[in-house]
Parts: structure tokens; sequence; C-alpha cells
């Protein structure tokens, strides 16, 4: 919960006001985030062959209630802003990786990984005129949207194991 409240006056002289405004904000803000990763390794009778996968997941919700009031005057007009603003934000994150590791030889260690992951988020922002009764969307500054992302990568990599003093990877 949070409660703002901003009382301004600006002036072309110290006799002379351009304009005075008051305005307050009152939000109210919840939410939650969870996540959660499972991985599997799997190691082989030759030294240096692994298999793994990994699966992770997030996801996070979050609601905001505001109410901003505003009255601003100046020497050519009066305005007077009442809103309300309610904004949801659903987003989450699903991603799987497979790495698979195999000796060369003594030193040199090939990897081949694969990483991919999935971002379904919906974002919802309604702002009301509560001037009115009864309050009206103002859909011009309203706003809602769906977004999916989806990302691939793949790589491989030749790691050097060579005593302690060595250790790289191209």
């Amino acid at each position: 919960d949070q409660n703002t409240l901003i009382d301004l006056v600006k002036y072309n002289d110290i006799s002379n006001p351009l304009m005075e405004s008051l305005s307050q904000s009152l939000n109210n803000a919840g939410g939650y985030s969870y996540s959660g990763n499972l991985v599997f390794r799997h190691k082989f009778m030759k030294k240096g062959r692994t298999f793994s996968l990994g699966t992770q997941f997030f996801s996070q919700e979050q609601n905001i209630d505001n109410t901003s009031l505003s009255n601003t005057a100046t020497i050519i007009e009066n305005l007077s802003i009442n809103q309300i603003n309610e904004s949801n934000v659903i987003g989450k994150t699903f991603s799987a990786n497979l790495m698979y590791t195999e000796p060369i030889n003594k030193y040199l260690i090939f990897m081949a990984s694969y990483n991919t992951s999935f971002n379904p988020n919906n974002t919802e922002k309604l702002v009301y005129d509560n001037g009115v009764d009864p309050a009206i969307l103002l859909d011009s500054i309203s706003n809602k949207y769906e977004s999916d992302f989806i990302a691939q990568r793949g790589g491989i990599s030749l790691l050097v194991q060579k005593d302690k003093k060595l250790n790289a990877s191209v």
C-alpha cells in the first residue's frame, strides 16, 4: 500500500503563480512468484561420458490498483483528473536443457548442448475516468496484450583439461 500527496506551485515571479497543482495517488499492489527445477544426470561407464536433462519453471502474478486525483489550475484553464487504474500481469517461463559429453582422449572432451525456453505473458491495464458516475473505461490509454516468446539455443564445445593448470573450452 502506498499513498502519495503532492502540492505544487510554479511561479513566473514571486507574486504571480503560473500553475497550482494538488495530486494524490493511492496504490494497492500484491502478487506472488514461484519457481522450481528438476535435473536428471546420468554418468556412463566410460569416464567423461555424461548426459543431463534439466527443466525449469517460473511464474509470477501481480495485481495493482491505483486511484489518482489531480487538480491543476493555470492562468489559462483548470484541469481535473480522477482516474482508477487496474493492472494485472501474469508471466511464466518454461525451459529445458539437454547436455551430452563424450571424451575424445585423455585431455579433450566434446560437449553438445541444447536449450529451449517458452515465455507466455499476459498484461492488462485498464484506466477509468472516475470523475463521472458510473466510471467510464478510457480505451485510448488502456491496453491489453498477450505475448509468447520462444528461444532456442544449441552449441558444441571442445573442453581441454590437463592437470590442474589448464582448463579451457572453445
